[in-house]
């Protein structure tokens, strides 16, 4: 028994080697993303303690064969905080409140990985730090929520042929009330980030 609990706890002890980890909380600390480098970028997300999001999976492939996220090599990571009040033309309020904390994971590879804690959610975006230019091909995003929860969902609006015609619109819409597993995948829908 001694010799199989020695072999297991060697096992888990190497496997871990190579894995770096990164905590990032709301201003309020009730939302927690935690982030895994290992040969892929993985991200949980909990709110006061229970998980929200499961093991999700980030990349992004650029049309020269390099994919952002796997396998690649962390230089540094920054965490800050950010808070001020923007004024608001036309709002309900004269002045919005943006406050968040932020983590910047940055890679060997010429990108950073920016993760932001609002107390109202989580975000991130992939930025290049290359001079040169770049080509997306496509973009690995994997949201593993724990159960089938409702989200309000901005799909464009109109009548579209196909899902390219959809990106030429004026972002002016209603929001969708509906489960996580009724969200169309025939429609887009869109997100802001300041």
């Amino acid at each position: 028994m001694r010799i199989i609990l020695t072999t297991f706890l060697l096992a888990l002890t190497i496997s871990s080697w190579g894995q770096k980890k990164y905590q990032l909380k709301s201003p309020d600390g009730k939302l927690v993303a935690a982030i895994s480098l290992s040969d892929k970028i993985n991200y949980v997300i909990t709110h006061q303690g229970d998980t929200i999001l499961k093991p999700s999976v980030l990349n992004m492939s650029l049309d020269n064969g390099t994919v952002w996220g796997k396998n690649s090599q962390l230089k540094n990571a920054k965490t800050n905080t950010h808070h001020q009040q923007i004024n608001a033309l036309f709002y309900k309020r004269n002045q919005i409140d943006d406050h968040y904390n932020e983590l910047v994971l940055s890679f060997k590879e010429s990108f950073n990985l920016i993760f932001r804690a609002y107390n109202e959610g989580i975000a991130y975006r992939f930025v290049s730090t290359s001079d040169k230019a770049i080509t997306i091909k496509n973009e690995e995003a994997v949201f593993n929520f724990t159960k089938d929860f409702n989200a309000y969902v901005p799909y464009v609006k109109g009548k579209f042929k196909d899902i390219e015609s959809q990106y030429f619109n004026s972002f002016e819409n209603e929001y969708t009330y509906t489960p996580l597993s009724k969200i169309s995948a025939d429609k887009l829908a869109f997100y802001l980030w300041s």
